[in-house]
């Protein structure tokens, strides 16, 4: 009987990176397109484009998945996706997405800093990159803090504009509550 090595070679990870998925990523990857808030028929058959859909996965022991044809124990599931009729924000970065438009121009899209500017961040940007391998968040909320200062665009000379919750932050002229109903 002969013994049988194996030949490990030892592998290292140089990085992981985690990223979002952009809507049409998600639709390749989607095993179906959910368009039906039911789950079965009169017949207790899964209704096709809803949630009990045969492409998400099966249940059932027998039957076999109508993606991957494993049965119940093997299949992994399969992610669906609903088109909604209106974007919709992630509440997660919902913060986020206001201060990135509260330094973008309205009118050219671009960042409320002058070229000067942007390249001096650049640099300390990759300067603090390559010495600390992150950039901290405080560098980033002084760049916010430095383009929020800007009246004017400096790349199409638009007038900036605060957005309502700005301009309701910097007001001072009524201490009303809003309240959501009435």
């Amino acid at each position: 009987m002969a013994l049988a090595t194996l030949d490990e070679t030892a592998k290292v990870i140089q990085s992981i990176r985690f990223t979002l998925l952009s809507p049409t990523e998600l639709r390749k990857l989607s095993a179906v397109e959910v368009q039906a808030a039911d789950t079965y028929d009169e017949d207790g058959v899964p209704i096709v484009s809803g949630l009990m859909d045969g492409r998400l996965g099966t249940l059932e022991p027998r039957q076999k998945c109508k993606t991957c044809g494993n049965t119940a124990s093997a299949c992994p599931g399969h992610f669906g996706h609903i088109e909604l009729s209106e974007p919709v924000i992630h509440v997660s970065f919902a913060k986020l997405t206001h201060r990135l438009l509260s330094i973008t121009c309205r009118n050219c899209g671009r960042i409320l800093l002058t070229e000067e500017k942007i390249e001096k961040y650049r640099a300390r940007y990759a300067e603090l990159k390559e010495r600390l391998n992150t950039v901290p968040d405080a560098f980033l909320d002084e760049i916010i803090r430095d383009a929020k200062k800007t009246q004017q665009c400096p790349h199409c000379s638009q007038k900036h504009i605060l957005s309502n919750m700005e301009n309701r932050q910097h007001s001072t002229r009524s201490s009303r509550r809003v309240e959501p109903y009435g």
